[in-house]
């Protein structure tokens, strides 16, 4: 896509909002019922209740999606009565160059002009403990769905609903169609039930998720622990995330490396 503008002035990059992501160590914050610790409770200011969130990616037996930095996400939440579809394109950011990703990722149609159908795409910086991503999203919800209950329609059911509601970037990212026959090729990676607890930390609101992952091969449910908060400012965010990492390490819970629910997903639940 041209970069450019009929009047030969450069796009505008979008403005992202980041979001510190932060691995915990199971076995140090988790009891053996799966429920958090009291210790990790208070010092976090969670609500001792976690929220239920249902979720499931869709991509084909190869990962076509994946590979080509993509990915489709259903999720149901408890208490709502909608289903969101959401789409994300995301770039690797390298030497934590975000400006350098912003400008590639406008080059791509990912700025502040009005896309042809309308849809907004969000960016956001994913800051986790070393590695930074920048990701573009658009969501779509759907209404008209039981409320207590977390199910995902049938899979020919949400195939159809993801490919009608795919925003028309990734409908055509490579080629006319790409996104759609993609998902219409498509599988369900999950589902897996989520435990979201929220709290506040440092006057910012936070949220620590805890994913069980059942690998079928031997009925062993592995768990990703996962602490977020967000803020407009990147400034914020590095000096924020360098608090919170050496709080979490001084307790004996951070997970010292980067780690994916996304990538995490497809892989146990690929087959």
């Amino acid at each position: 896509m041209d970069v450019f503008r009929q009047s030969g002035k450069l796009q505008e990059n979008k403005v992202p909002d980041y979001e510190v992501r932060l691995g915990l160590e199971p076995a140090e914050v988790l009891t053996p019922s799966i429920e958090l610790k009291a210790d990790v409770l208070s010092t976090l200011n969670l609500q001792p209740i976690p929220i239920q969130i249902n979720v499931g990616f869709l991509d084909t037996p190869t990962k076509e999606l994946s590979r080509a930095d993509w990915s489709v996400r259903a999720r149901r939440v408890h208490g709502e009565d909608t289903l969101e579809l959401t789409y994300k394109r995301r770039y690797g950011i390298k030497n934590g160059n975000i400006d350098y990703a912003l400008t590639h990722a406008s080059t791509h149609g990912f700025n502040n002009e009005l896309t042809g159908d309308g849809r907004e795409f969000k960016a956001q910086v994913e800051w986790g403990y070393e590695k930074k991503t920048l990701s573009m999203t658009s969501k779509k919800k759907l209404d008209g769905f039981v409320v207590d209950d977390l199910e995902f329609p049938p899979p020919d059911n949400l195939r159809n609903l993801s490919s009608k509601e795919a925003p028309d970037m990734f409908k055509n990212w490579i080629i006319k169609g790409w996104g759609t026959h993609a998902l219409e090729r498509s599988i369900v990676y999950g589902p897996t039930v989520v435990d979201r607890y929220s709290g506040s930390w440092e006057g910012k609101q936070l949220d620590l998720e805890v994913w069980p992952f059942v690998n079928s091969s031997n009925s062993k449910t592995d768990y990703i622990v996962e602490v977020s908060f967000k803020t407009n400012n990147r400034a914020s965010a590095s000096s924020k995330q360098k608090k919170l990492m050496d709080e979490l390490k001084s307790k004996g819970w951070l997970v010292d490396e980067d780690v994916s629910k996304t990538e995490a997903i497809l892989e146990v639940y690929g087959f």
